[in-house]
């Protein structure tokens, strides 16, 4: 068996036995075979449809200047025509490469709890996992990591409703549903099942930030069919710390320049093709269609408008393409601060307060001055 010759010498001899694995060294595998799996695959990883720009010139990388850029993208969109004009003069301007504009752009106020196990070896897989309280979801992305000559991640994602009735808390993980804990990647399902409770996962970075966005449209035509892609450009500001220090020079700023693609409007049926590809039929030979794939509508018509789009923000305001650093910068800075005795009794602070069913996850933010209301 496995190529091993049975001898007069070892017939009958039992195989030595393996050291039992540990708890953690079992999901430590089960993430890395699952991971390897997906890296060999084309329909499961699909690129993250977004670039993070920075400045090219480091001593302009500054709040002040990423707002004047905006500022500056805002009053280039101001110029474009309003979606219904530009589709009552549909051909006109695609023939003129024009883009055109949603008219409404907003902040939006983000807070987030990026989650580890006690050994860091959740960040350092590749994997992100994180708690949205604010939109009461638990995200998980994984798969390949970022390189220079691709800035754009390729990792698939799984996003997770919890309860409203408690808002963001890895509690709620314990009673999300067996349909929603199916839908999770295998290694995940125990690590945020029913038994979350006695599974080591800890908050390592929280990040508190305001993002300014607009949306654009670009028209795409892709083997005769058009598509209108809708871009979000973003100024994402704000600060993250570790978890487990208290010191200020542990925290750091969030300072960049984001485009981000949200849909992929197929314009004859009006069908968002990167939710529903399979509605979007193109033509297969004589008289035949076939059904789009999901990476087809990634890779051959979101992901190029993405990166001229992204080209043309770096040529304009002097910007470059740069690896998410966030996350890994995070984690180090927690990882090191984790190391004594006072980080890893904060950590396990932070998660029994995200585990409790006493407390609120809104009860330790930050929302300055409340006004107080006449009973």
């Amino acid at each position: 068996m496995n190529g091993e010759i049975q001898t007069a010498e070892n017939a009958g001899e039992e195989d030595p036995q393996k050291p039992e694995l540990s708890a953690e060294q079992m999901l430590e595998q089960a993430l890395e075979g699952h991971l390897q799996a997906l890296s060999g695959t084309d329909d499961e990883v699909f690129p993250e449809l977004e670039y993070k720009l920075q400045a090219g010139n480091p001593d302009k990388h500054n709040r002040e200047h990423y707002r004047h850029i905006f500022g500056r993208i805002k009053r280039s969109a101001s110029t474009f025509p309003t979606i219904s004009t530009a589709f009552n003069r549909l051909e006109d301007n695609i023939r003129a490469g024009k883009v055109f504009r949603r008219l409404t752009h907003g902040k939006d106020a983000r807070y987030r709890i990026d989650l580890t196990d006690k050994d860091h070896r959740i960040p350092e897989a590749g994997i992100q996992a994180r708690l949205e309280p604010l939109k009461n979801v638990l995200m998980i992305k994984w798969g390949m990591s970022a390189t220079e000559d691709s800035p754009a991640l390729f990792r698939a994602e799984r996003k997770v409703k919890l309860f409203s009735s408690a808002i963001g808390r890895l509690g709620d993980i314990r009673r999300l549903s067996d349909s929603k804990i199916k839908a999770l990647p295998e290694p995940f399902r125990d690590l945020f099942g029913k038994k979350a409770a006695d599974k080591k996962i800890f908050p390592g970075v929280e990040t508190r930030s305001d993002r300014e966005k607009i949306t654009i449209f670009r028209p795409a035509l892709y083997q005769d069919r058009l598509f209108i892609v809708a871009l979000e450009i973003a100024q994402d500001e704000g600060v993250a710390s570790p978890v487990a220090s208290k010191d200020p020079k542990d925290n750091y700023c969030i300072d960049q320049i984001e485009v981000e693609v949200k849909e992929v409007i197929d314009a004859q049926t009006g069908v968002n093709a990167l939710n529903h590809p399979e509605l979007i039929s193109l033509a297969d030979g004589k008289k035949k269609t076939r059904e789009m794939t999901e990476g087809e509508v990634r890779l051959k018509v979101a992901l190029p408008v993405l990166r001229q789009e992204a080209v043309n923000l770096c040529n304009e305001h002097e910007l470059v393409p740069v690896l998410d650093p966030k996350p890994k910068l995070g984690f180090d800075r927690n990882k090191v601060a984790a190391e004594n005795k006072e980080g890893r009794k904060m950590m396990k602070a932070a998660r029994e307060q995200l585990i409790s069913t006493d407390s609120s996850a809104w009860s330790g933010l930050q929302f300055g001055q409340p006004m107080v209301l006449e009973s």
